[in-house]
């Protein structure tokens, strides 16, 4: 019987439990969403797009600068509400000249912590970049810079601290949740509007995972640490 060269070869350890986590925000991509997002804006003012928005000028001066310090849910409604546009849409203007954005039938992601390899054991070189916000103290968010051609899901990460969580918000489609790391605490109400009982699911252990209507007013919350996860929602079809 022969030995097989590949299984002699010293193996990288995997991660530590611990390890997972979404990384610093690329300071480079944070500028080049804001200069579109300039673009975007054209001859309307700061103030006029804010009020559209229903937010400060203030902190869209601070996102057309490159500080992502919003939760995503809500850059999702600057960008909807005050741009009139979508994060789907934006993508393709982030990744500089030299790494143009593209659409495929797979593409890869990782985050710190987490190894991937192909189906022959060899890591995977060059996997997608990530948009990253956050406040980087209690959560932060990342989303793959690509997509696949005529679809839509979107897939994003998110991490909260222990004890942080989202405000309860409804909006029509669906979501999956599936946990990473940590242990998450996932409400979700009978309606759209918040209710004082809503029903309660707890995500434990790695590879937990929970499909809800997302047109019910719903809400996650880290329990006993941090909390990493995976969430995959229709893109808004507005582009």
């Amino acid at each position: 019987m022969g030995v097989d060269e590949k299984s002699t070869r010293r193996r990288r350890p995997g991660p530590q439990a611990g390890a997972l986590r979404i990384p610093d925000p690329d300071t480079l991509l944070l500028r080049n969403l804001g200069a579109a997002l300039k673009e975007v804006r054209g001859a309307s003012t700061v103030g006029a797009v804010a009020s559209r928005a229903n937010c400060t000028p203030e902190t869209l001066a601070q996102v057309e600068a490159g500080a992502l310090e919003v939760t995503l849910g809500h850059f999702r409604r600057i960008l909807a509400d005050g741009y009139g546009t979508t994060l789907r849409a934006l993508l393709p203007h982030v990744l500089p000249e030299s790494h143009p954005f593209a659409l495929s039938a797979a593409y890869q992601f990782l985050l710190p912590g987490i190894i991937l390899r192909d189906g022959a054991g060899r890591l995977f070189e060059e996997p997608t970049p990530l948009l990253i916000g956050g406040d980087r103290t209690t959560f932060r968010w990342a989303v793959p810079l690509h997509t696949l051609p005529q679809t839509s899901l979107m897939p994003e990460f998110h991490q909260f601290e222990k004890g942080y969580g989202t405000d309860f918000e409804s909006h029509p489609g669906e979501e999956i949740i599936c946990l990473l790391k940590g242990s998450l605490e996932v409400h979700y109400c009978n309606g759209p509007q918040k209710e004082r009982d809503p029903h309660v699911a707890h995500l434990r252990r790695s590879g937990y995972a929970i499909h809800y209507d997302s047109s019910r007013a719903h809400s996650v919350r880290a329990l006993e640490t941090t909390a990493v996860f995976m969430l995959v929602r229709p893109s808004p079809s507005r582009s």
